[in-house]
């Protein structure tokens, strides 16, 4: 895999974004399986970026099919990306590759690249020091489309450094959800069962 740099990847499908603008979707087809809030937590081990996380029932994943390199795109449609659905209507996606840069050099590259190509802030509306797996990283929270006359859909990043790799795990929260006052919970958890290898 090459190494991270420059616009390297798009954050959010379009689909996605105007779903987040729409207000409520239907419930899931019939082909979707979803599990019970009662179902027990199982383990998820990335195929293709070595990480596993303890999933609560409320996460199904959908692994990468491709590897990313840290120059296409990805999002949370996109084949190189791993990507954990509820049945709520959030997503998280992740994907890693190695790096040469700094947390910082790669917070500021990802914030630059969502506002260029997803219409997002050019600021983050939150920017917090935390760990993931006890490696530094940072959690950063905006609303796209920038805009948005509803305020747009809550966008948070993790940025993980770890041994000259980066992992970057996005969660959206559609716009129709955004009443409740307990948003990023559900990520933040998710996070506490991430493991690097």
């Amino acid at each position: 895999m090459r190494e991270v740099h420059g616009r390297s990847f798009a954050l959010v499908a379009g689909a996605l974004l105007a779903l987040a603008a729409c207000g409520p979707v239907a419930s899931p087809s019939p082909s979707v399986s979803v599990p019970s809030p009662s179902a027990p937590a199982s383990a998820f081990e990335s195929p293709l970026y070595g990480y596993s996380v303890e999933l609560s029932g409320v996460w199904r994943p959908d692994p990468a099919t491709e590897a990313w390199t840290g120059t296409e795109t990805f999002g949370s449609d996109s084949a190189n990306s791993d990507k954990f659905h509820s049945d709520r209507g959030t997503t998280i996606w992740a994907v890693a590759a190695p790096t040469t840069k700094t947390l910082d050099e790669l917070v500021a590259e990802r914030i630059a690249d969502d506002a260029a190509e997803n219409d997002c802030p050019t600021e983050a509306e939150s920017d917090e020091d935390i760990t993931v797996s006890g490696q530094p990283a940072r959690l950063t929270t905006k609303h796209c489309p920038a805009d948005a006359a509803d305020g747009g859909a809550l966008i948070v990043m993790a940025t993980v450094l770890d041994q000259g790799d980066v992992y970057f795990f996005y969660f959206i929260y559609p716009v129709y959800l955004a009443s409740d006052p307990n948003a990023i919970d559900a990520f933040t958890s998710f996070l506490d069962g991430v493991e690097l290898p």
